[in-house]
């Protein structure tokens, strides 16, 4: 394994890595991942799944509102949307 020699340089491992992660832009493919946990609100799983949607610049409305219908729990409001 590489060594490292100080603080900066373990800092700026850490920074490269972590900031790689949160730049990563998403595809359509990712937002049918996302799935309604059992308990979270609609409305957490709804800016969720937007804060995913925003990183996707390829996808378009049609695609995203069946990932996200896709992605919710058996409910209600599931059974109106479909």
């Amino acid at each position: 394994p590489e060594m490292v020699d100080s603080f900066d340089e373990l800092k700026q491992i850490f920074l490269n890595h972590f900031m790689i992660q949160t730049d990563r832009l998403y595809s359509a493919d990712d937002l049918y991942t996302i799935r309604q946990r059992e308990d979270e609100p609609l409305r957490e799983y709804a800016a969720r799944f937007s804060h995913k949607y925003s990183r996707c610049p390829e996808t378009d409305d049609r695609a995203a509102y069946g990932a996200f219908k896709s992605g919710l729990r058996s409910s209600h409001f599931r059974y109106l949307v479909h």
